[in-house]
C-alpha cells in the first residue's frame, strides 16, 4: 500500500478523502486496487458550478491510516515545491490588464500574491470569463514598464487540495512591443489539449533569459466546467537590474523575424547585429531551399531532405563566412561548393545554432552557400523563411 502511495503523490493524482472531479470521468483515479482499500468522500460540485455530477456506485471500505498518510505526503510535497530559481528575482509588474470579455476582478488581482491554494474562495474577486469548449480563451497582460531579462513565469488557475482541475489553451508568450502580432516569443502553449493539473506551486514555464516588457498569459475552460480562472501569475529575471550588464551571461535576442534567403541570390537575407556577439541562431519558419531540380532535394538549410551537408552561412557586408566557425563541430565537404557538416545538426534541422565570437560592425547576412560562390547554381530551387537570433549581452542601464 505504501508503494501506491508513494506513487500517488508522484503522479500528483486526486488524493483520497478529498473533493473529486466527476464531472470528467477522465479525471476519475482508476487505481482500483486504492480503491479497493480507502474511502472517498464524493462531492465534485466545484465551488463556481451548480453543475450535478454521477456518484461512484458501490461502497468501499474506509482505511483512515493510510488516508492521513497519503494527505499528508500530498500536502508537504505541494508546500515544498520550488516556485522559482533560486538565482531569480521576481519582477513586479506596473500594470496588468485584462483581455475584452473579461469579468470579476482587476487586473491587478493577478498579481495579488494570493492563488486558491490561499484563499479558495477569492477566485470570484480575480478576472474571470467562460467558454463551453476548447479551442476559446481569455487572457491578460503584464507591463513590466521597462524591457527587463525574463528567464521563468509561473501561472495559477483555479486549483485547491480538494479541487483537481486541468485548464486548456493555456500559454505564455514575451513580447518587447506588446504588439502580440507574430512578433511575441511563445514560451509555452498547451493548444486545445489539457495542460497539467493545478498544483500548488503553479505551472512553472523557465527557458533562456529572453528580453521582454510585456508578459501574456491566455487560459480557456476548465476539466471541471466552463470557468476561466485567471488567480494569480509571477514573472521573474536573472537580475533585479532593469537589463542585464554587458558582461552578464549574454542571452538570445530576436532580431530579425521571417526573412527569406533564396537558393540562387547571393544577395540572401540581411538582420541588424552591433558589437560584440558570441553566436548566430537561425529558427526555419517556411519553404525551401534546394541544390537540384528534383524535389527530393528540398530542405531547409542545404539539400537531400535530412542529408548531413549543410548550405546556409552567415556572413559580413564584404561577403566573408563568420559562421559556422572553424573548430570541432565543423567539417568541410566542398569549400567550392560551400557544404560543411556541422556536428548536432543536419539539412532539415529545425534550426541552426552556430557559436563564436565576433564584433560586428554592421547588418549581417544569411546566404545560401552554392549562391555565395555561384557554384551550379542553375538547377537551384527555392527560398526559406527564418527568424533570427543573436547571443549577446544585454546593453547595460548605466
Amino acid at each position: 500500500m505504501l508503494d501506491q502511495i508513494d506513487q500517488a503523490v508522484t503522479d500528483r493524482r486526486p488524493m483520497v478523502n478529498q473533493t473529486l472531479d466527476l464531472c470528467n470521468p477522465e479525471e476519475l483515479w482508476a487505481d482500483e486496487a486504492v480503491r479497493q482499500d480507502c474511502d472517498y468522500r464524493i462531492d465534485c460540485t466545484p465551488p463556481d458550478s451548480a453543475e450535478a455530477c454521477p456518484e461512484i456506485p458501490g461502497e468501499v471500505p474506509a482505511c483512515a491510516e493510510q488516508q492521513a498518510a497519503l494527505r499528508s505526503a500530498s500536502l508537504g510535497m505541494w508546500r515544498n515545491g520550488n516556485s522559482h530559481a533560486i538565482s531569480s528575482e521576481q519582477i513586479q509588474p506596473v500594470s496588468v490588464t485584462k483581455g475584452p470579455g473579461m469579468r470579476g476582478g482587476p487586473g491587478s488581482r493577478v498579481a495579488d500574491g494570493i492563488t486558491a491554494w490561499q484563499d479558495a474562495p477569492s477566485w470570484r474577486q480575480h478576472p474571470t470569463t467562460n467558454f463551453p469548449s476548447c479551442g476559446s480563451s481569455a487572457y491578460i497582460t503584464f507591463d513590466l514598464g521597462e524591457v527587463r531579462a525574463i528567464d521563468q513565469v509561473t501561472v495559477w488557475g483555479y486549483g485547491t487540495p480538494s479541487d483537481r482541475r486541468r485548464y486548456c489553451n493555456v500559454k505564455v508568450a514575451l513580447s518587447e512591443t506588446g504588439a502580440f502580432a507574430g512578433e511575441e516569443d511563445i514560451k509555452y502553449d498547451s493548444g486545445d489539449q489539457w495542460s497539467d493539473f493545478e498544483v500548488a506551486e503553479g505551472k512553472v514555464i523557465e527557458f533562456a533569459a529572453t528580453q521582454a516588457r510585456y508578459v501574456r498569459h491566455w487560459r480557456g475552460r476548465s476539466t471541471a466546467n466552463t470557468g476561466v480562472h485567471f488567480m494569480e501569475m509571477a514573472v521573474y529575471g536573472p537580475s533585479a537590474s532593469p537589463m542585464l550588464s554587458s558582461s552578464s551571461e549574454p542571452i538570445w535576442r530576436r532580431v530579425a523575424e521571417n526573412i527569406c534567403f533564396s537558393a540562387t541570390d547571393r544577395a540572401g537575407a540581411s538582420f541588424p547585429a552591433t558589437g560584440p556577439i558570441h553566436g548566430v541562431k537561425i529558427e526555419h519558419v517556411s519553404g525551401f531551399v534546394s541544390c537540384r531540380v528534383q524535389e527530393t532535394g528540398n530542405s531547409n538549410w542545404g539539400c537531400d531532405g535530412a542529408g548531413p551537408s549543410i548550405g546556409t552561412f552567415v556572413i559580413d557586408g564584404a561577403g566573408n563566412r563568420i559562421y559556422p566557425q572553424t573548430g570541432p563541430m565543423l567539417t568541410w565537404i566542398h569549400e567550392s561548393g560551400s557544404w560543411v557538416n556541422y556536428e548536432g545538426f543536419n539539412a532539415m534541422s529545425p534550426e541552426l545554432e552556430y557559436h563564436g565570437d565576433y564584433t560586428a560592425t554592421g547588418d549581417l547576412t544569411i546566404v545560401y552557400g552554392e549562391a555565395l560562390t555561384g557554384w551550379t547554381i542553375t538547377d537551384n530551387r527555392g527560398s526559406s523563411c527564418v527568424n533570427v537570433y543573436v547571443l549577446q549581452p544585454l546593453p547595460s542601464s548605466d
